[in-house]
């Protein structure tokens, strides 16, 4: 009988060297004796400077730094902890630009940008982004406009340049009127959470005397819902946790729209059609922009007939409570008055265009996103005349914008507490991403060096390198579909030390493992390591201990 003690400072990896040959005599057992190990980070107090993140996505700029909320995180919370890393990241994108003067198209990454924070399936944390600037309209030219008698499905239209049809919409008349009031559509797919734009452009906005008078059945609100979408939907308004806008009628002022409740702007901005049919690319446009936790209202009017000649205004802007603030949103419209027959459409008092928004990559499906991968230059649908002071919203040219992409914790405790071995990811230059590839679609951007698990109440794999046993495994994490050999020494199974960082093993009876081994084995060094139960590398600090029994054979 021999003791045999490693150590090791290297994230539970053993690797001993000796002064003397070590002989395994043939037929000889080993087993484990002792295991002692400290796990790096089970808790961690986001507060001060380590609530700092910086991240590098856009070569050319300065890179994005944003803090995470305070909090104290461990095994019973850390969930949370990956849910504001994703929040906050999507808050740090925005808020959005203008174009004052030129294209409106511009090579802006940004737009249509969402970051998701997850665990892959073996753990570990996955931080990526995917952008999909592309935009789902539903009446591409003024020629098939949408009004609020009756949506037919020749409104919902086909768009060449982005590849989507009104299978990414839901509308309350396929083709047959609806009842008063309940004429709407809302978009299938959620709006991007980092920069999504919700756009449409007034038409035809009549005076409330024209519509008959009755504010509550004037005009249309448009907003987000985070109400999941379903074919058997019969009607759209605005519940607790929606958000948007009122615009009642022409000449009328726009009220912002939250938990259900109308409230007036604090600044008098007023809906405006130009009245001509050849001036209406100039009307309003009106705007509904996402980032993360935040909702911006906007709208870039029109004071002089032709022209857009004054700067965009911010009707408002809402910050969602934090219990909500990471969950999907939809877009949509209700019209208030709604109902009417086929040959209405002519008649109709309100009516938009150019309606479009920058769906959530992450929410399409992946033959859907490899569509948009390939889309080249974005026609933006918009023809507006910039004068003065005037503004108007940028849309993305279709550029892939491949660049360097890092990201750097504000402290080396947070970046383990996430699954980092360094405080920058990756600790040299960058890692080359688009988040338009249809690649990128299932890539990890940024993946941990170590599992996300900050509970010992699991199991863990005491693995000998040195010496092969014939054990076996039958997780088949290759995807071969057969379970694998495994040269296994001991589960630890819920190891003494659950509710502390330290993983303790002790046993006066080993499960002595078969080396079947017909010849002696002579080692000077011996490797070994201690892993989770998928074989991920485990965190750890100070001396890791092991202690192996060897039965010499007979």
């Amino acid at each position: 009988m021999r003791l045999i003690r490693l150590t090791s400072s290297s994230n539970g990896e053993f690797s001993n060297n000796f002064n003397e040959d070590i002989v395994i005599q043939p037929n000889s057992k080993i087993g484990l004796k002792s295991a002692s190990l400290s796990l790096n980070d089970t808790e961690i107090n986001i507060k001060g400077n380590n609530r700092d993140v910086q991240v590098q996505f856009i070569d050319g700029q300065n890179p994005t730094t944003f803090k995470l909320d305070e909090k104290i995180y461990n095994s019973q919370n850390d969930d949370e902890l990956l849910d504001n890393l994703e929040l906050n990241l999507n808050s740090a994108m925005g808020p959005s630009s203008v174009v004052t003067s030129g294209s409106v198209l511009v090579e802006n990454k940004k737009i249509g940008i969402e970051w998701r924070v997850q665990k892959t399936k073996t753990g570990k944390t996955s931080i990526s982004y995917l952008s999909n600037p592309t935009y789902t309209p539903l009446a591409d030219t003024n020629s098939t406009p949408i009004n609020d008698l009756t949506i037919k499905s020749d409104d919902i239209t086909f768009d060449n340049d982005d590849g989507v049809d009104g299978n990414n919409v839901i509308w309350s008349a396929q083709g047959t009127a609806t009842a008063s009031g309940k004429n709407f559509f809302i978009g299938r797919r959620r709006l991007a959470k980092g920069l999504g734009h919700f756009r449409t452009q007034l038409y035809r906005l009549s005076d409330l005397t024209t519509q008959g008078g009755d504010a509550s059945k004037a005009g249309f609100s448009i907003g987000l819902t985070s109400r999941t979408p379903s074919d058997s939907m019969k009607e759209v308004e605005f519940d607790p946790r929606s958000v948007g806008l009122y615009v009642p009628a022409h000449n009328l002022e726009y009220a912002i729209v939250e938990g259900g409740h109308r409230r007036k702007l604090t600044q008098v901005i007023k809906c405006n059609d130009q009245g001509s049919p050849s001036l209406k690319p100039d009307n309003d446009i009106i705007e509904i922009e996402r980032v993360g936790r935040t909702i911006n209202m906007y709208v870039y009017p029109s004071t002089n007939v032709g022209t857009h000649d004054v700067a965009r205004v911010t009707l408002g802007s809402v910050v969602l409570e934090d219990e909500y603030a990471n969950e999907d949103l939809y877009p949509f419209v209700v019209f208030h008055r709604g109902g009417g027959t086929l040959t209405d459409e002519s008649n109709s008092d309100v009516t938009l265009m150019n309606t479009h928004w920058t769906l959530s990559g992450y929410d399409l499906a992946e033959e859907e996103f490899e569509v948009r991968s390939l889309l080249g230059t974005v026609n933006p649908h918009s023809t507006n005349t910039l004068t003065n002071n005037g503004e108007l919203p940028q849309y993305h040219n279709g550029s892939k914008s491949f660049s360097s992409n890092h990201i750097q914790f504000g402290s080396l405790d947070v970046a383990n507490f996430f699954g980092f071995r360094q405080r920058r990811f990756p600790i040299n230059g960058g890692i080359t991403w688009s988040g338009r590839e249809s690649d990128d679609y299932k890539r990890d951007l940024f993946l941990s060096d170590f599992a996300y698990n900050h509970s010992n109440d699991r199991t863990y794999l005491v693995v000998l390198d040195s010496i092969a046993l014939s054990n076996y495994d039958g997780m088949q994490a290759d995807g071969t579909g057969q379970g694998q050999r495994k040269s296994i020494l001991q589960v630890l199974m819920n190891p003494v030390g659950v509710v502390t960082e330290r993983i303790v093993y002790q046993t006066d009876s080993p499960d002595m493992m078969d080396v079947s081994n017909r010849q002696p084995i002579t080692l000077r060094t011996i490797k070994a390591r201690i892993v989770d139960d998928e074989y991920n590398e485990i965190d750890t600090f100070g001396n890791d201990v092991m202690v192996l029994y060897v039965e010499d054979g007979k």
